[in-house]
C-alpha cells in the first residue's frame, strides 16, 4: 500500500501556541498516524495533546506480536488516558488538568483502523463523497460554550470508538481538530479534498481561525498487496490425543466431529486451538475450497473481537491454529443464569462493534448465537471472544438459510440477503436471549417455516429488565425490517444513552399497554359522564 502524508497546523487568533498536536510514523507494514487538541479550560491541555499523540505512536514500536492493530489502538488509548489521569492528581491534585481530545489511525495492508474521542474527528473521502468514520464526542452547554463528553484524561475510566474500514487506491483520509470542522463545513471540506489538495491548502481556507487547527492528510496512492491466497489443503483422516500436526500435540477434541482440538504448541507448550477440514473434505471439492477459503478469512479478520489466528507454515496446511481463549461460551453461561442488565449492555456493543469491524470488509458474521461467543471474565466485568469464521459472509450473498434458524431473520426465509438488518435481528435474539434465557418466537427448526406473529416481552420474563432495554430487544428483533434498527450505530447509540431511548410496541400490543394513561384518561371520562347523566336522569 503506498501512502502519502501531508501535515499542516494554524495557530487562533489572540493563542499565544497551538494545544493541537500531531504524529505519524511507519513501522514496518504498519503506519500509525494520531491527532489531539488539548482542552482550552485544563491547565495542561497542550501538553496532554503533546504527550498522548507520541506515547500512541511510539508504542507501536514495541507492540505484543500478539496482539491486532485495532486492540493495540484501544489498549493504548485506554493506557494513556490512565497515565495522564494519574500525572494530574500527582502534579495538579485533580484528575482533568492533563486531558485532550485525540484522533488515531493505524492502516495495515488494506484495512484502516482507528479510534478517537472528542471532538478530533476522521474522514474518508471516496468517489466524491464524504464520510465521517469516527464519533463524535461533544455537545453544546448553556451559553453556546462547547463541551467535551469523552475524551483522554478526564476521568480513570474511558471507552474509545473503535473502526475500521477497508481502504482502496484513490482514497484520502483526513484526520483534524475542530479548529477545522468548525469553519469549514462538510460541503467545503468534500470540495476541498476532491481537489486533490494538502493538508497546507485544507488549513489555509480557513479565513478567520479562531481556534487552533491542524490537519493530517494520508492519500492511498497504490493498491494494497493482495490478499494471502487460498493454501493448497491436506485433509487428514481420523485424529487421536497425542499425535503431532504442524508443531503441535493434540489433547483433546473440542467438538463432537473431532475436527476442532485443544493442543500445545511444542516449542514454547502454549495451548492453542486447531481446526481442520471436515472428513468429507478428502472427497468434496467444495468443502476443500470453503475450509481454505475460511484459513484465509480467519488470517485477513485479524482483531480484538477475534481468537488470533496463525497459518502454520507448510504447503500444503491442514489446519490453523487459534489463541486459546479459557472460558466458558454464552450458551454455558446461561445455563446458571441470566447475563445481569449490565452484561447485556456490554455484551450488545461488543457484537455491534463487531458486526461493524466485519461491515468494513464487506462482511457479516452470518451465524451471531451463544455458542459462537466465549465470556472471558475481567475484574468485575465480563469480556467477549466471538468464535467461527466459517459462517463470515460476504455483504448482500446470494440468499441463502446458511446459519441457526432461531436466529435467522425473518426475511431470509423469504429468499432476503444477508444485511446488516438481518444481523441486528442476530444480535437481537442472542440479547433477548442473554437477558431472559428464552426465544423472541420461540425455538425455530432447520426445515420449519416459521410464521412471525409478535415477540415475548422481556420484561415478563425477567422483571428485572429496564424498561428502557425491552425497547432496545423488542426493535432489534422486530419481525417487519423496516420497524428494526437499520444499521449497527443505532443500536449502540441507544445502549449507550439510555434516557433517549423511545418506546417500542408490537403492532398488535393493545392500547392499554401502549398509552395506559390515554385509557385511564378515556375511562375517568367515561365515569364522570355517567355520573352527569344519573344526576340529570334523577332531577
Amino acid at each position: 500500500m503506498g501512502l502519502h502524508v501531508t501535515t499542516a497546523s494554524l495557530t487562533g487568533l489572540g493563542h499565544r501556541e497551538s494545544d493541537d498536536a500531531s504524529a505519524h510514523r511507519q513501522y514496518g507494514g504498519i503506519y500509525v498516524a494520531a491527532v489531539a487538541d488539548g482542552v482550552g479550560s485544563v491547565r495542561a491541555g497542550r501538553e496532554a495533546a503533546i504527550s498522548a499523540t507520541k506515547r500512541l505512536v511510539d508504542n507501536f514500536e514495541t507492540r505484543p506480536s500478539s496482539w491486532p492493530v485495532d486492540r493495540a489502538l484501544l489498549e493504548f488509548a485506554v493506557q494513556i488516558n490512565r497515565q495522564l489521569c494519574e500525572e494530574a492528581v500527582h502534579r495538579y491534585g485533580s484528575e482533568g488538568a492533563l486531558s485532550c481530545t485525540l484522533a488515531a489511525v493505524a492502516i495495515s495492508g488494506d484495512m484502516m483502523w482507528g479510534v478517537n474521542l472528542g471532538d478530533t474527528e476522521v474522514f474518508l473521502l471516496r468517489a466524491g463523497e464524504l464520510r465521517p468514520l469516527s464519533e463524535r464526542h461533544s455537545m453544546t452547554g448553556p451559553g453556546e460554550s462547547h463541551i467535551i463528553t469523552r475524551g483522554l484524561g478526564l476521568e480513570p475510566n474511558v471507552t474509545p470508538h473503535l473502526f475500521s474500514w477497508r481502504v482502496v487506491a484513490g482514497d484520502r483520509v483526513l484526520i483534524c481538530t475542530d479548529g477545522v470542522t468548525g469553519p469549514l463545513n462538510r460541503e467545503r471540506l468534500t470540495a476541498l479534498l476532491g481537489r486533490h489538495s494538502d493538508a497546507s491548502t485544507i488549513i489555509n481556507a480557513i479565513e478567520r481561525p479562531e481556534d487552533d487547527a491542524t490537519a493530517l492528510l494520508i492519500e492511498i496512492t497504490s493498491p494494497p498487496a493482495d490478499m494471502i491466497p487460498a493454501p493448497a489443503l491436506m485433509v487428514p483422516g481420523a485424529l487421536q490425543a497425542g499425535q503431532e500436526w504442524s508443531g503441535h500435540s493434540l489433547l483433546n477434541p473440542l467438538d463432537p466431529n473431532e475436527r476442532v482440538w485443544l493442543a500445545r504448541r511444542l516449542r514454547d507448550g502454549v495451548k492453542r486451538v486447531l481446526k481442520f477440514a471436515p472428513s468429507d473434505a478428502r472427497h468434496d471439492e467444495r468443502l476443500r475450497a470453503m475450509f481454505s477459503s475460511e484459513i484465509s478469512q480467519a488470517h485477513r479478520l485479524q482483531s480484538a473481537f477475534f481468537p488470533s489466528v496463525e497459518i502454520p507454515p507448510g504447503d500444503p496446511v491442514c489446519c490453523y491454529s487459534l489463541e486459546y481463549v479459557a472460558g466458558p461460551t454464552l450458551r454455558e453461561c446461561l445455563a446458571q443464569r441470566p447475563l445481569a442488565t449490565e452484561e447485556v449492555i456490554a455484551l450488545g456493543r461488543f457484537l455491534a462493534a463487531a458486526s461493524q469491524f466485519l461491515l468494513g470488509h464487506d462482511l457479516v458474521h452470518g451465524d451471531l448465537k451463544p455458542e459462537n461467543i466465549l465470556v472471558r471474565q475481567r475484574g468485575t466485568s465480563a469480556e467477549f471472544t466471538l468464535l467461527d469464521f466459517g459462517s463470515v459472509a460476504p455483504l448482500f450473498a446470494p440468499p441463502s438459510r446458511a446459519g441457526t434458524a432461531s436466529y435467522i431473520a425473518p426475511e431470509r426465509f423469504q429468499g432476503a440477503p444477508h444485511s446488516e438488518r438481518t444481523e441486528v435481528y442476530g444480535i437481537g435474539v442472542t440479547l433477548f436471549e442473554a437477558a431472559t434465557r428464552a426465544y423472541p418466537y420461540g425455538e425455530i427448526e432447520r426445515f420449519q417455516n416459521p410464521r412471525f406473529t409478535s415477540p415475548r416481552r422481556p420484561a415478563r420474563l425477567n422483571s428485572a429488565l429496564p424498561d428502557w432495554l425491552e425497547a432496545v430487544l423488542l426493535r432489534c428483533v422486530a419481525a417487519e425490517p423496516d420497524k428494526r434498527y437499520q444499521n449497527y450505530s443505532q443500536l449502540t447509540f441507544d445502549l449507550e444513552h439510555h434516557d433517549q431511548v423511545e418506546p417500542f410496541f408490537a403492532p398488535d400490543t393493545p392500547l392499554l399497554e401502549r398509552n395506559p394513561l390515554l385509557v385511564w384518561q378515556f375511562l375517568a371520562a367515561v365515569l364522570a359522564a355517567l355520573n352527569l347523566l344519573q344526576f340529570f336522569l334523577r332531577k
